[in-house]
């Protein structure tokens, strides 16, 4: 019994300090070019034609970023309480649901007031964590 809690232990460890946390760091690494750049803030302007080529921009970053961290479900980008949904639909105030039996989580970047809500897949992240542990396991 005390061998398993000490492998729960150190597995809850390993689970808090690399793979959650560095899932996120990683992902928030690769979002925030564009909550800081430039063409976030124009797709709040009034004007379409602008509006479709920074549309046509920014939907192919977040292709590129949903190709390498495929337990984002859903993004939305919001300023002063207009929000845009690039992929998907979620409730950005429910921070925490249930679905299938699978845990999602809204986590929520902000710079230079405007903030990306991205829908995680924990379970998701988490069954990934499992199989590289047990992969660490076995070298």
């Amino acid at each position: 019994m005390s061998v398993e809690k000490e492998n729960l232990n150190l597995f809850a460890r390993r689970f808090a300090n690399c793979g959650f946390m560095g899932a996120i760091k990683n992902y928030q690494t690769v979002i925030s070019p564009i909550l800081d750049g430039n063409d976030v803030h124009l797709i709040f302007v009034k004007n379409r034609l602008l509006q479709s080529f920074v549309y046509a921009k920014l939907g192919e970053y977040i292709d590129s970023v949903l190709v390498k961290f495929p337990f984002v479900k859903a993004l939305a980008i919001e300023k002063e309480g207009e929000i845009v949904y690039f992929r998907g639909h979620f409730n950005i105030n429910e921070r925490i649901s249930i679905n299938d039996g699978r845990l999602y989580l809204v986590y929520k970047n902000s710079s230079m007031d405007v903030n990306l809500y991205s829908f995680l897949d924990f379970t998701d992240i988490f069954t990934n964590f499992s199989k590289e542990e047990r992969y660490e396991e076995r070298r």
